[in-house]
């Protein structure tokens, strides 16, 4: 009893020490200038402008990736204001902290004996301070990759609310980077939709719906049965539905490395860093 007591005690001070020790970590990059990076420029979101403005249709025709990390950002500005860059130096932090924890607590329920040497060496590598400094798809799936280890290796969950718990984790996943196939999830799923009970695989299938629905509404609208259309560096496969009532695509603009972004001027920010990167030339030159 006292040795579980003390086991306890241990753990508890690990954890208590890893949430102070980054908090001041975290306070002291900020008062030295090392703020949350602004990606807004990424290639990867929604037109800006077109998100805040038209939010629904947006979502609908975008393609070239999976509309989760607009959807994050775009929810992350409403709560916080129009200041979501602010409201991310408070929730990256916390987020890090979750991973840590997650982390800690698969390395105990696979019997790692080194688990808070283990846990300490990769939370608190200086590289990952900066890493939580950027909000991005990649940072995002980190902390759910933490949780889904969590869920996977926990022996108090139960193998229903554990398909539920997956199926969720892996189809915010889905829906958030391309990379997170969802035939690749589908036959991850498999042997959970096998043993669970009938009820808890209709809740996993509904929940699986939502990016399998993206790669259906790519399939309807553009032809391709993806969640992203984007072939290496080909950032500009944006299909851009002309200003219509009915709302539908009656042109496709399509350039490649070097041409003219003239017929899409209206479309995009002049301003952008990266345009000059990717034409050689400056944007308004057409």
């Amino acid at each position: 009893m006292i040795m579980s007591a003390v086991k306890s005690l241990i753990e508890d001070t690990f954890l208590m020490v890893s949430l102070v020790l980054s908090g001041l970590i975290y306070t002291v990059l900020y008062l030295n200038g090392i703020y949350v990076i602004d990606i807004d420029w990424h290639w990867q979101f929604i037109d800006k402008t077109h998100l805040y403005s038209e939010f629904w249709p947006s979502v609908w025709y975008f393609h070239a990736n999976p509309p989760g990390l607009s959807i994050f950002h775009y929810v992350a500005d409403k709560v916080s204001l129009g200041h979501k860059y602010t409201f991310f130096e408070i929730l990256f932090p916390f987020l890090h902290f979750i991973s840590l924890f997650l982390f800690y607590r698969v390395l105990q329920f696979i019997n790692i004996k080194y688990c808070k040497i283990v846990t300490f060496v990769l939370f608190f590598n200086p590289l990952i301070f900066i890493y939580f400094k950027y909000p991005f798809n990649s940072t995002i799936i980190f902390v759910t990759s933490c949780l889904l280890l969590f869920v996977l290796f926990s022996p108090s969950i139960s193998k229903n609310r554990k398909l539920i718990y997956v199926t969720l984790i892996l189809s915010f996943n889905s829906f958030t980077r391309a990379s997170w196939h969802v035939f690749v999830i589908a036959l991850f799923l498999i042997p959970f939709w096998y043993s669970a009970a009938r009820k808890y695989v209709v809740v996993s299938l509904l929940l699986f719906a939502v990016p399998l629905g993206v790669y259906l509404k790519n399939y309807f609208l553009f032809g391709k049965f993806t969640s992203s259309s984007w072939s290496g560096f080909n950032f500009a496969r944006i299909h851009i539905p002309e200003k219509a009532p009915h709302k539908t695509i009656s042109k496709i603009h399509v350039f490649t490395y070097g041409s003219s972004v003239a017929p899409l001027r209206q479309y995009v920010d002049p301003d952008n860093p990266l345009l000059k990167v990717f034409f050689g030339k400056d944007p308004q030159s057409g």
